[in-house]
């Protein structure tokens, strides 16, 4: 029997659930961790993932814009366009006066008149030539004929004189003889005397007259070389003018002082640096860039020089419009066509200008493709390979190998 005077055991309260987990949830756990960290292991080494350089582009015509620069110096007298109008080909976008285009249409008036003449001009001095020469042959025709009978005078004075001194010899036989007279024999060789006087006047003649002929053939010589010179000089004068005239009319198209500027090309205007009548403009200032329609789109590319050693022409490249959001709109895809061999200077720093070749020009918007247009940017994700997952977790081990290596020794 216990004792009523002596104090009970205390009641030890045992815990609602253990700590201890059971043995074989600790196993099943261990063996997930394990499986988990295999199958990581194992896809870090299998699964391969695109390495990406990432760089800012900007959509360009290929053949750029077109400036419309002013040929001189002036001001401006009338705008007939503004920012983003549609111009056709060779639409007038400004008139500009200018005193030395005032010059020039002076000059081109002049060269117009000039050549207006040229070909009566030609038409005097050719038949001027032709009468000239006309005058030359028939006075040479002249001069020969007159050489021809005088040979013929020559010719029968030979004859008259061989029979005179036949009949000289004959008369003076007979004087000798007693039967005529000393005067029939003077007569006969007074005719003599006459004619040889007179072949000699003509073999003088005769002389003359072809050094006349030869002087005159000498002058015609003369005279077409002269012609001749004068039509080259002529027709030089006039394809120089021709020149001339052909260059102020393809250079300008004006009326007075006035000088138009036309635009290049059909298409819109992207920016006009003349927003006003009055404004003084100088030789080559840039008035306004146009967009020419139907020129074909490519992405400009600014690579950053951590990502120049691995771009190479035909790859890949993701575009990410800020215009189309990519997570609405998806990713456009494009190839690398060209990549700079050198930097350029930018605010940013060096920079390397990369092009890529748009596979899709068109975006859809709500069942509608809407065309991108020149401007546009965004983001560039090249694709330059593929990667193992292992390989990251390797990087910071290279890092730290490299910046523990010392100088190479000497």
């Amino acid at each position: 029997m216990a004792d009523p005077l002596e104090t009970p055991a205390p009641l030890v309260e045992e815990p609602y659930l253990s700590n201890d987990p059971p043995p074989w949830a600790a196993r099943g756990l261990a063996s997930i961790i394990l499986l988990l960290f295999a199958v990581a292991a194992l896809a870090s080494v299998i699964v391969h993932v695109p390495e990406t350089v990432t760089a800012a582009f900007v959509l360009e015509p290929i053949r750029g814009t077109d400036p419309v620069r002013a040929f001189k110096d002036g001001i401006v007298t009338d705008l007939r366009t503004s920012e983003a109008s549609t111009l056709s080909a060779g639409e007038v976008m400004f008139v500009i006066a200018s005193p030395p285009i005032g010059d020039r249409a002076a000059e081109w008036e002049s060269l117009k008149a000039q050549l207006a003449g040229t070909d009566a001009r030609v038409a005097n001095t050719q038949a001027r030539h032709e009468s000239e020469q006309k005058a030359r042959i028939e006075e040479e025709a002249a001069q020969r004929a007159r050489l021809a009978s005088l040979d013929r005078t020559i010719q029968k004075n030979t004859e008259e004189l061989a029979l005179a001194g036949q009949l000289a010899q004959r008369q003076k036989k007979i004087y000798e003889e007693g039967i005529s007279s000393w005067m029939d024999l003077a007569r006969l060789q007074l005719e003599i005397n006459r004619l040889e006087v007179e072949a000699e006047q003509a073999k003088a003649d005769r002389e003359n007259t072809r050094r006349t002929i030869e002087r005159l053939q000498h002058e015609n010589k003369a005279k077409e070389s002269e012609f001749q010179e004068s039509a080259r000089s002529l027709q030089e004068d006039t394809a120089k003018a021709r020149i001339r005239t052909a260059i102020l009319e393809k250079e300008l198209a004006q009326t007075g002082n006035q000088l138009t500027v036309a635009a290049p090309c059909a298409g819109s205007v992207l920016k006009l640096y003349i927003q006003s009548v009055g404004a003084t403009v100088r030789e080559g200032d840039l008035l306004a860039d146009v967009d020419c329609a139907g020129e074909k789109l490519q992405a400009e590319l600014s690579l950053p020089q951590d990502g120049i050693a691995l771009v190479r022409q035909g790859q890949p490249v993701k575009l990410l419009y800020d215009a189309f959001p990519y997570q609405r709109y998806g990713v456009r895809m494009a190839t690398i066509s060209w990549v700079s061999p050198a930097g350029v200077a930018e605010k940013s720093g060096n920079m390397f200008r990369a092009f890529a070749d748009l596979k899709d020009e068109t975006v859809l918007v709500r069942g509608q493709k809407r065309p991108v247009a020149a401007g546009m940017g965004g983001r560039a994700r090249i694709i330059v390979g593929r990667r193992s997952l292992v390989s990251y977790a390797f990087e910071p081990l290279r890092q730290l190998k490299e910046s523990l290596t010392g100088a190479p020794n000497k």
